[in-house]
């Protein structure tokens, strides 16, 4: 319990104006003379966060089951508030609880005091003007899993009362439970050698979790949690790994949720005897990755490390979940040849969003792609990315909350087919701040970069008219293809200059280019030159933007979203998300209208 310690002086006279402000009629009694050490609080009582105004309201001090103080709340209409003005007597270390009886009822109340206190004699607690607060909350309906039917959170016979639980509910798991639906509870209590695994796709949100065992709470790959308490949480965490058989790909970027100190021998499947490898990045020249596959290594949170296996294998992160660390402090080592290059990761068992840019590792496992701040792509979890600081003391952190206000980006691929399947990328960002040093994870496929004063980029901030050089390099001889995708942005210009053979092509209607390269050419192969259209993010009535799977929307507030049919028949009318899904939406032209109080915007959309 946090004090506000004042002594008294004058305790006794105090304690006698107490004694005269006390009521009868209290329904607990106590034993004022068993103990002669007091302790006093001017106080008044909140349930649930609002503050109680009731002269029915007793409050009760207890050692266990016994009574050590009680006073029902007195009304000071100088001060328009009920006080408890109320004294505990004991011996120093007594530790007190409180609860409340409602004399309205005749009944005590079903709500949990959120502090205890531990006693001290002579110590006083709030004043008039600035009262002590005794926080009380309502104590959630209990919900019991029991598995009658089979082991799905969705099936209501498998909960005793055939009705699942809610968001203000105590779910208990009595029995196995597969969690296939998202879901959001109070609070979730897994009984011992019970389980509750968290499947592919779901998302489980709780205030608080009880699970002192790795075994008893999972979260399979592709699952979330979500909690506000994780200290003291205990959980496996699962991360799906592609093994690469006899090739040289398929290497992935792993992190760890738990907290820190995690050896890498503990960590399930890791470890194979066909063969794993597992680095950890380094700045410095010599060290750039740092093998341990032999040597051990401990995993901390918000730190990434390079993995690949030779096998299929499914990690298992199983310990207490990291509960301190959100925001990652970089290393910056100007004196190196990686200066300032990062391999960081997500730290928590939910997918979270980078306030920079940053580096994944593709879907082949042998190449990065540089991903834009301002694109508001998730990081799984158990997921690192690698960051770049430009100077020292600087920081990342991983938010729940999607970066707003995408001005849009330009995105430049270029792929070869000679030999398997390699590809680059490069970035034009409409965002400032989204700029991203190149840096190459594999030497030998091609490598497409932005060129400003003499640095190369992955990803640039540039302004929405103008032109940029283009540096290629070829891997190998062979044919290479460049593609464009426009994307939270309208394009009035679009062409790519190719200075090697004088090629101009207008990428608005062929959005893609395809040419000879050898190894030896020159970098400075190509030039791309745009005009955006109008700033749609200036627009007050352009507030949602598609990308690919959902409707992204920008707003403030609380707000209401609805979308209307070309009827003007309302579609439906939801508390509005940055993320809408169309899932089950039908082709057609639409308008949405974003209602936020008084300010009501609409813009038209259509739905392929």
């Amino acid at each position: 319990m946090k004090k506000r310690n004042i002594k008294l002086l004058l305790l006794l006279p105090l304690l006698a104006l107490f004694h005269n402000a006390m009521a009868d009629g209290e329904h607990w009694t106590w034993n004022q003379h068993q103990y002669s050490n007091n302790s006093i609080f001017i106080a008044v009582i909140t349930i649930d966060g609002t503050e109680q105004r009731s002269d029915q309201l007793e409050i009760g001090a207890f050692v266990d089951e016994t009574c050590r103080g009680s006073i029902i709340c007195k009304y000071e209409p100088k001060k328009d508030r009920y006080y408890a003005y109320l004294v505990v007597n004991g011996v120093s270390g007594m530790e007190m609880h409180f609860r409340l009886w409602d004399h309205t009822t005749d009944s005590e109340l079903d709500v949990t005091c959120g502090i205890t206190y531990t006693f001290e004699a002579d110590e006083s607690f709030g004043l008039p003007n600035s009262p002590y607060v005794f926080p009380f909350t309502t104590n959630p309906t209990e919900v019991i899993f029991n598995g009658t039917v089979n082991e799905l959170w969705s099936v209501a016979g498998n909960w005793e009362g055939n009705a699942l639980p809610t968001e203000g509910d105590l779910a208990i798991i009595n029995a196995p439970c597969q969690l296939d639906q998202d879901a959001e509870v109070l609070q979730l209590v897994v009984n011992d050698a019970k389980s509750l695994t968290i499947t592919e796709g779901h998302t489980l949100t709780a205030g608080s979790i009880t699970s002192d065992a790795a075994t008893k709470l999972v979260v399979a790959d592709g699952g979330q949690l979500v909690c506000d308490n994780r200290e003291g949480v205990f959980a496996t965490v699962k991360k799906y790994v592609s093994g690469y058989g006899t090739g040289n790909d398929k290497w992935c970027f792993i992190a760890s949720p738990l907290v820190g100190g995690t050896e890498h021998t503990s960590i399930g499947n890791l470890v194979n005897e066909e063969g794993y490898d597992l680095y950890a990045f380094d700045q410095t020249e010599e060290l750039e990755w740092r093998n341990f596959k032999i040597n051990d290594l401990t995993l901390n949170p918000g730190e990434g490390y390079l993995y690949a296996n030779t096998s299929n294998v499914t990690l298992e992160f199983a310990g207490e979940l990291n509960s301190t660390v959100d925001k990652v402090n970089l290393g910056y080592g100007s004196g190196y040849t990686q200066s300032g290059w990062n391999l960081i990761g997500n730290p928590f068992t939910r997918n979270a969003y980078a306030d920079r840019s940053y580096y994944v590792l593709d879907e082949t496992g042998s190449a990065v792609n540089p991903v834009a701040a301002s694109e508001a792509e998730v990081i799984a979890p158990c997921t690192g990315i690698m960051v770049k600081a430009t100077s020292d003391e600087e920081t990342v952190s991983f938010s729940p909350n999607a970066p707003r206000n995408n001005k849009g980006i330009l995105k430049m691929m270029v792929s070869s087919f000679t030999r398997g399947t390699s590809s680059d990328c490069a970035i034009v960002s409409f965002n400032p701040n989204d700029a991203l040093a190149k840096y190459v994870f594999h030497s030998g496929g091609p490598q497409l970069t932005i060129s400003q004063e003499g640095n190369e980029f992955a990803i640039v901030s540039a302004e929405r008219e103008g032109e940029l050089p283009v540096n290629f390099k070829a891997g190998e001889n062979g044919s290479y293809t460049i593609s464009v995708n426009v994307s939270h942005v309208s394009m009035d210009y679009l062409h790519l200059i190719d200075n090697l053979t004088g090629d101009d092509v207008d990428l608005l209607e062929t959005p893609s280019y395809s040419f000879n390269a050898r190894a030896t050419d020159y970098a400075s192969r190509f030039k791309i030159v745009f005009v955006c259209g109008d700033d749609s993010s200036a627009d007050s009535e352009t507030f949602a933007y598609f990308n690919g799977t959902e409707w992204v929307i920008n707003y403030e507030g609380e707000a209401v979203l609805q979308m209307l049919d070309a009827k003007g028949r309302i579609v439906f009318s939801i508390e509005a998300s940055n993320h809408v899904s169309t899932a089950g939406m039908a082709p057609g032209v639409y308008m949405f209208r974003l209602v936020n109080g008084n300010d009501v915007k609409t813009q038209k959309v259509v739905v392929r």
